[in-house]
C-alpha cells in the first residue's frame, strides 16, 4: 500500500521565470530546488516533488478529484436522470421508487430547455449535440407520460 501512495505522488514543476525572492531566474537555474516552498508548509525536494504535513495527502485527492470533476455534460446528465426519475422511468439511485411527478419532470426539462438556449454559441459540438438529444428525448417521453396518464384518467372516469 505504501508503494501505490509513492506511485501516486503528486508532482510539482516550478517553471515560474522568477524565484521566491522576485527575482529573476538564472538561465542555468532549475526550478523546484531542495528547500523551496511549494504551498502551505511543504517544501519541495529536487525533480519538483513536495513533502509535508498536508501536501501530500492533499495533493493525491485533488488528483482523484479531478476523476470525478463536474463538468457540463455530466451536470446535463444529472439533470437528465432526475427528469427521468420522475417519469417513473427509472428508480433512484438508493433503489427505491420515487414517485412519478410529471409537474417536476417538466421543471427540469424547462431549466434543460433555457441551458440549452443561454448557452448557445458557447458549446462544443459534443456537447451541444448531448443536451440536444436528452432534450429531444426527454421531451417525447414527457409526452408519452402525459398522454398515458390522461388516458388512464378517462377510463377510470
Amino acid at each position: 500500500m505504501a508503494d501505490d501512495e509513492q506511485q501516486a505522488a503528486f508532482k510539482v514543476e516550478d517553471r515560474r521565470r522568477f524565484d521566491a525572492a522576485g527575482q529573476p531566474r538564472e538561465a542555468g537555474e532549475e526550478p523546484g530546488t531542495a528547500g523551496e516552498t511549494c504551498s502551505g508548509d511543504a517544501t519541495c525536494q529536487s525533480g519538483g516533488t513536495c513533502e509535508g504535513t498536508d501536501q501530500g495527502a492533499g495533493a493525491t485527492g485533488a488528483a482523484e478529484g479531478r476523476k470525478n470533476e463536474l463538468t457540463f455534460s455530466s451536470f446535463v446528465v444529472g439533470l437528465a436522470t432526475q427528469a427521468l426519475m420522475f417519469m417513473g422511468a427509472m428508480p433512484a439511485p438508493s433503489g427505491q421508487q420515487i414517485e412519478r411527478n410529471l409537474g417536476e419532470a417538466s421543471v427540469i426539462i424547462d431549466i434543460l430547455s433555457m441551458l440549452e438556449r443561454k448557452t448557445a454559441g458557447n458549446l462544443a459540438e459534443d456537447e451541444a449535440r448531448l443536451i440536444e438529444d436528452i432534450l429531444y428525448d426527454l421531451r417525447m417521453r414527457f409526452v408519452r407520460e402525459t398522454r398515458a396518464k390522461a388516458e388512464q384518467g378517462s377510463q377510470s372516469a
